[in-house]
């Protein structure tokens, strides 16, 4: 057993460093200017520590599913839990976006929107980071 420790120890920092958001979280706080919104598309639990890294705490979008869900339910909660249709509103205002997602293209709230309204910035770890035509702009 003490032989295996090693292994085990070199197999968690792997899982750990491919989890980790500290660069995505860097490129939003280097792009979110004071005009910027950062959402994530999904439960938060995906990216637990952006808000750490990034300085900003994100909206969650589509995220009601989770371990952490049951905060949409609160009347306060507006602001900070999006539903898609809101997102797609937003998306295409005027109004600076940038969008997290460890979805995949083809499964994200993004697939159903026009692509020129968005621009990739960093693909890193699983996640994908977006902004929208207001906020590539800026």
């Amino acid at each position: 057993m003490t032989a295996m420790v090693p292994l085990v120890e070199v197999t968690l920092a792997l899982v750990a460093s491919g989890r980790a958001v500290n660069v995505m979280g860097a490129e939003v706080a280097r792009r979110a200017g004071s005009r910027h919104l950062v959402l994530h598309e999904g439960p938060i639990e995906q990216s637990g520590a952006l808000e750490l890294y990034s300085g900003r705490r994100p909206v969650l979008v589509d995220a009601t599913r989770s371990v952490l869900g049951f905060g949409a339910r609160f009347p306060d909660a507006a602001e900070s839990f999006w539903s898609v249709e809101r997102f797609r509103r937003e998306w295409l205002s005027d109004r600076p976006l940038l969008l997290v997602t460890p979805r995949p293209p083809a499964r994200s709230v993004l697939a159903a929107m026009p692509s020129d309204r968005g621009q990739l910035l960093l693909v890193h770890n699983g996640r994908r980071l977006y902004a929208n035509a207001a906020a590539a702009a800026l």
